[in-house]
């Protein structure tokens, strides 16, 4: 649930102390030890803390953390209107597979509110990567996400800030909460909304019963935006 918060901080550059403690997480991140205050998991918790006291202070919470950004195991970005900024990062547990936690923050004058983006499902462990702005001023977010067997996903949903809460959108895409977009690893295909036509395009992929590997085939499914929803 988001919080507010009110601190004293004690430094005055939280883009290069976060950025530090991710580094220290990275270096650390095979280091499961029985005591807490020298493994990985304190390392990230206090990452997470430190973020989120910083995110709920607007005069920290607006600022671009371009070095923490520039790590490859992080995104950053904020929507076109300035209001929501969401923040993702690798939790590093090893293997081909990702996964990342995010933090939200909405700036609005004076607040800032934080929270996490979760979900029923494995959303809540993707890579936040991009926020449109829907006619409704709501927000279709693209975030993406690894599987196993040599596919990845890319998933859209609808968000929308109502009563001091980011909600996701129920039954916004053709009758489903969200739309995941599941394609093999190797391929650079993912969906691509265009703000002119208001329509979500991608490849369509099928999973072949002899080798269990997907295919393309062929097609494209179009989802056009219309009194709130996308439908085919």
């Amino acid at each position: 649930m988001p919080q507010k918060a009110d601190q004293n901080l004690t430094t005055e550059n939280p883009d290069s102390l976060l950025l530090n403690i991710y580094n220290r997480y990275y270096e650390q991140r095979h280091n499961y030890a029985t005591d807490q205050s020298e493994g990985r998991d304190s390392i990230i918790q206090r990452f997470e803390n430190e973020l989120k006291t910083y995110l709920s202070q607007p005069k920290y919470a607006q600022l671009d953390f371009k070095a923490l950004n520039s790590n490859p195991n992080i995104h950053i970005f904020t929507s076109d209107d300035q209001k929501l900024k969401i923040f993702s990062w690798d939790l590093l547990n090893a293997g081909s597979n990702h996964t990342y936690n995010n933090m939200f923050v909405w700036v609005k004058e004076s607040e800032a509110i934080t929270g996490s983006i979760k979900n029923n499902d494995n959303t809540s462990g993707s890579m936040y990567l991009k926020a449109y702005q829907l006619p409704d001023n709501s927000y279709l977010s693209l975030a993406y996400g690894t599987n196993g067997g040599g596919t990845d996903y890319y998933t859209l949903q609808k968000l929308s800030w109502k009563n001091q809460h980011l909600y996701n959108c129920e039954a916004c895409f053709d009758g489903e909460d969200k739309l995941t977009y599941t394609k093999p690893r190797s391929s650079e295909s993912y969906p691509i909304y265009n703000a002119t036509s208001k329509t979500i395009s991608f490849p369509e992929y099928k999973k072949e019963e002899e080798t269990g590997f997907l295919k393309p085939t062929g097609d494209t499914t179009i989802l056009k935006y219309a009194n709130g929803r996308f439908t085919k």
